[in-house]
């Protein structure tokens, strides 16, 4: 009897316990909750989950912003209520975080605005947080089969799968893709009712799970941290040493970037798709990698039939995004209702050369 008093004493003190910090965290440190809503394939690809919905929050200093995302079997935001799901012709896009549509109402997405532009067509936005262009490359190696677009909107990133050190040749001087190791812990909770109750509810579990993913580092793009201290440590090296080291890279990375990018225009044949590779241009060339600007700036080169290659950039066109970045992307970071409009209107006028 007395281990049984014991036992509900306990109980009774955790959950006092849970329900004052809940309230403590609720007035002077409230949590931005959270749907879990990422899910691994076996190729360690993170990917949106293939049905149901999403809480997704932020809470800044001077934005507060709380979205219900919708997920299709296409592992794909859902825009417009899936109101041309029924069209024969398909368009597969994929992208990173600004192209799924981050903290944004599915109204004000620019593909959204696309889907409306081109109603003959049925957009399938499997976009995604994080994604890098080796992602996107696996994604359609799995899918696209299944999915029969007749064209595939990719959206360059390159700076990522650069960040995450994943490319590597094989002894036959074959690319090769390091998977992401798979996530057991995420996998379990992923697609339990109460787990995600309590994220989209709970101050005190959403502050748990936010702290497991500071200490782990798991917001960083989804990679090992080995990588990044491999790379702070190169770049600590001084002079002429350090300047043949980084040439040997850029020259390294170049013939990596070479070889993705024809495999994903091999793949997207291979499934009888037209893939229109595209730059939105979010950030001043500044900003962004020597790689990367060497790949936009030289993209028909880097094909083995530069003809087939079509490429939409949108560098000049988004200058003006660029310049007003503070009045066009969320406190966060990601791309507005503003900033989404302009993408809209260039990159809508643009896609009229190919889609008709």
């Amino acid at each position: 009897m007395n281990f049984i008093r014991n036992i509900l004493l306990s109980l009774i003190a955790i959950t006092i316990s849970i329900v004052f910090i809940e309230i403590f965290l609720s007035i002077f440190y409230p949590q931005a909750k959270n749907s879990s809503w990422r899910v691994q394939n076996s190729d360690g690809v993170y990917l949106n989950k293939n049905k149901g919905f999403a809480k997704h929050e932020y809470k800044g200093e001077r934005e507060k912003i709380s979205v219900t995302y919708k997920f299709g079997k296409y592992h794909n935001r859902i825009l417009v209520n899936d109101n041309y799901s029924s069209n024969e012709k398909k368009i597969l896009v994929l992208g990173d975080s600004n192209v799924f549509g981050w903290l944004l109402d599915d109204k004000d997405l620019f593909l959204s605005k696309v889907q409306k532009k081109y109603p003959s067509y049925y957009f399938i936005n499997s976009a995604a947080g994080g994604f890098s262009d080796a992602d996107m490359y696996l994604y359609l190696k799995r899918y696209c089969s299944k999915i029969k677009p007749e064209f595939v909107l990719f959206f360059i990133d390159v700076d990522r799968v650069i960040r995450k050190n994943i490319l590597k040749l094989n002894k036959y001087n074959e690319l090769e893709i390091q998977k992401n190791e798979i996530n057991k812990l995420k996998a379990i909770l992923n697609d339990k009712i109460i787990y995600n109750y309590l994220m989209e509810n709970s101050n005190f579990f959403q502050f748990i799970k936010s702290s497991y993913i500071m200490i782990t580092g798991s917001y960083i793009d989804y990679v090992d941290k080995k990588n990044y201290k491999n790379k702070k440590n190169l770049l600590e090296k001084k002079g002429d040493t350090s300047k043949n080291i980084n040439n040997l890279k850029f020259e390294k990375e170049k013939n990596l970037l070479k070889k993705l990018f024809n495999k994903i225009q091999d793949e997207a044949e291979q499934c009888g798709s037209n893939i229109i590779f595209i730059d939105i241009a979010l950030y001043d060339k500044i900003n962004t990698s020597k790689a990367r600007n060497y790949v936009i700036n030289n993209f028909y080169n880097f094909f083995k039939n530069s003809k087939k290659i079509n490429f939409i950039s949108l560098y000049n066109p988004m200058t003006y995004f660029r310049n007003f970045s503070e009045i066009n992307n969320l406190e966060e970071g990601h791309p507005n209702a503003k900033g989404n409009d302009l993408i809209f209107k260039y990159l809508g006028s643009e896609l009229s050369y190919f889609l008709k």
